[in-house]
């Protein structure tokens, strides 16, 4: 913790009425926090469902725009079908927020919007910089294959 207090520095923020304020500035590595959330989400995964995701699953992330996030839930919704199971929780008193939407049906398929405190996130190297505040997660099963059935191996001749 110490060394993450020690990246924080003093910089400013422009509200959206044109205010510039002094706020605190924090350098986070992207694959870092990645892989964080991911393992913030296998383990929710499992609170929620009372199993974990199956092996080979696959993780997507990205920020997320907070007026995109009913697009997602929406689109996320239409695709895994009415069988799914909602499941929304804050966690010391808004230090961690999320919201997800797990497949009933198809193990292994969820999406998760997470928030981490009043955190807001200036993505991009040029000025504007798109501000964010949350990250958005699809865990994506593997492919079914029939039982009895040998995977096709590509093969090199030389």
């Amino acid at each position: 913790m110490a060394a993450l207090l020690k990246t924080v520095r003093q910089g400013l923020e422009r509200t959206p009425g044109g205010l510039v304020l002094p706020t605190g500035l924090l350098t986070v590595d992207p694959l870092r926090m990645r892989e964080f959330t991911h393992m913030l989400v296998r383990g929710l995964y499992y609170h929620h469902s009372g199993e974990p995701l199956p092996q080979g699953t696959v993780l997507h992330s990205h920020m997320s725009e907070r007026d995109t996030e009913s697009i997602l839930v929406d689109g996320t919704v239409r695709a895994f079908g009415p069988d799914v199971q909602r499941v929304k929780a804050d966690l010391g008193a808004g230090v961690l927020r999320y919201e997800a939407i797990l497949s009933t049906v198809a193990r292994g398929a969820s999406a998760w919007q997470i928030e981490f405190g009043q955190m807001q996130w200036l993505i991009g190297k040029n000025t504007p910089r798109s501000v964010v505040g949350r990250r958005f997660v699809a865990t994506m099963p593997p492919a079914p294959t029939d039982e009895g059935t040998v995977p096709i191996q590509e093969t090199v001749s030389g």
